[in-house]
């Protein structure tokens, strides 16, 4: 009987220690948990040391694609190179006066310096003239009038009509005025009534107010006298020069009619009839007189209604209307025809 007690408290105590033995054991797992989860927020240092790492791993691919960004701004430059080539180019065509490579030239005649300075007046062609004649040389060409210089340049220069904006016009088909020029009654000289083309004109007033007949307007018997404005006269000396009257040997054909424009060296520059554009050589030009004297019955040229010199007998002479009528003998049935002094020469 004493022995059942004992047994009894032994598995009572037994049964004790396997009640505590469950949470001794959920202790741990506690204890092993809370280190897992707060272990990256309390030890910093300790998660911060791989992390620091992880910049030098990744730095060199960050730096690898800057490369590649370096080497595509390399090519921008590259590009940016063949822009500023080509803006050069822009450049010198800006530099380059561009009156020089627009302005046609209608004649093979060199360019030259223009001897007259802004403000002095000349005869030059109207650029639409030029224009005109560059396109079809066979039945236009240029139309003279007088201008004021407005810009001189090398080859080529602007000038202003009465009429019209600035042209540029080259300056071998210009005939520079002199400023002033003293004049006496009797001279012959190169003008314009109204500004918009040139004429000869003997001048029958001298003084301030110059006056003289233009003669080469028809009718010729008519008087024609107009105020000769300062400035905007040129006096002939019956010498090759710029501006003077002469007759050109064509060849094969008879000596036309013309005013000088422009010489160069042994080539001239002229005007012919109905403003045909001329070259040809000194030689083969003779300048007409400024004070023909005639008298009945001499052998002289007369210009025809053509434009050509054909062989005349003076059958009267005006000289207060500086009138020559003569008979062509040439023609088959000549009539007398009066023709202005300007237009008769003894010299061919």
């Amino acid at each position: 009987m004493k022995l059942i007690p004992s047994l009894l408290v032994a598995a009572l105590a037994l049964g004790a220690c396997s009640k505590k033995d469950p949470t001794p054991a959920k202790a741990p797992e506690a204890e092993t948990k809370a280190p897992d989860t707060k272990a990256p927020e309390t030890q910093v240092p300790a998660t911060n040391a791989p992390e620091t790492k992880a910049p030098e791993t990744t730095a060199p691919a960050v730096e690898e694609v800057a490369a590649p960004i370096e080497e595509v701004a390399a090519p921008i430059e590259e590009v940016a190179a063949p822009i500023e080539e080509v803006a050069a180019p822009i450049e010198e065509v800006a530099a380059a006066p561009s009156a020089v490579d627009d302005v046609p030239r209608v004649a093979d005649f060199p360019d030259v310096a223009l001897a007259a300075e802004v403000g002095q007046w000349v005869f030059a062609p109207t650029r639409a003239s030029l224009d005109e004649a560059k396109k079809d040389p066979q039945y236009r060409s240029p139309s003279y009038a007088q201008a004021q210089v407005v810009e001189v340049g090398p080859a080529v220069s602007k000038v202003k009509a009465d009429y019209g904006d600035p042209e540029s016009i080259p300056n071998a088909y210009m005939i520079p005025i002199p400023k002033e020029s003293p004049i006496a009654v009797g001279d012959v000289v190169l003008s314009s009534q109204y500004g918009n083309n040139m004429e000869l004109a003997v001048v029958t007033k001298a003084g301030d107010a110059p006056e003289a007949d233009f003669v080469e307007v028809m009718p010729y018997a008519e008087d024609h006298i107009k105020a000769l404005k300062p400035g905007r006269y040129l006096k002939l000396d019956g010498t090759l020069r710029p501006g003077a009257h002469v007759a050109v040997k064509v060849p094969d054909d008879k000596p036309a009619f013309a005013n000088v424009v422009n010489i160069s060296g042994d080539k001239v520059l002229l005007a012919g009839f109905m403003g045909a554009v001329i070259v040809a050589d000194k030689a083969a030009i003779t300048p007409l007189e400024v004070d023909l004297q005639a008298a009945v019955g001499d052998e002289v040229q007369a210009r025809f209604a053509s434009g050509a010199f054909m062989k005349a007998k003076v059958t009267a002479v005006d000289a207060a209307k500086h009138l020559v009528t003569v008979d062509f003998t040439d023609l088959p049935d000549p009539e007398p025809s009066a023709h202005p002094t300007v237009h008769i020469t003894k010299r061919l």
